[in-house]
């Protein structure tokens, strides 16, 4: 006889583990954004301490000097090239491989 008791444990957890394994997949994935982000509104001394601070005051000022200090654009523009030719380059030499192995599977 079945215990259906015992498999709705097992189910639940089941659910439980797998939830939990999401989360921290989740957690692993999820840090290293966190952590640029939190970088990136700290002063440079508090960025560069040793060991890290958690409790600092937040800046907008280091996007400030990217934005509108530094030539921001020229930046933007040659990663769009870059990617643009790379995407386009990889399109046509595996069109063309894919053209030729179909050409010798016949």
């Amino acid at each position: 006889m079945i215990d259906y008791n015992n498999q709705k444990l097992k189910s639940k957890i089941t659910k439980f583990l797998l939830f939990f394994l999401l989360v921290i997949l989740l957690i692993f994935f999820i840090f290293p954004i966190f952590w640029t982000f939190l970088t990136s509104i700290k002063a440079n001394i508090d960025a560069w301490s040793m060991p890290p601070k958690f409790i600092f005051s937040p800046s907008l000022e280091n996007y400030r000097i990217v934005l509108f200090e530094k030539d921001f654009t020229r930046f933007i523009l040659h990663s769009l090239i870059v990617g643009v030719l790379s995407t386009f380059i990889a399109i046509v030499y595996f069109d063309i491989s894919a053209f030729n192995c179909d050409q010798r599977s016949d």
